[in-house]
């Protein structure tokens, strides 16, 4: 359970780290 756990939290990091980079790559949008 712990582990699946772990997968989500990673998920959600990286699900982040994408809309962050979304947001500095197309400012004009």
């Amino acid at each position: 359970m712990a582990q699946l756990e772990g997968g989500t939290c990673v998920m959600d990091m990286t699900r982040d780290r994408v809309a962050e980079l979304e947001r500095v790559l197309s400012p004009g949008q």
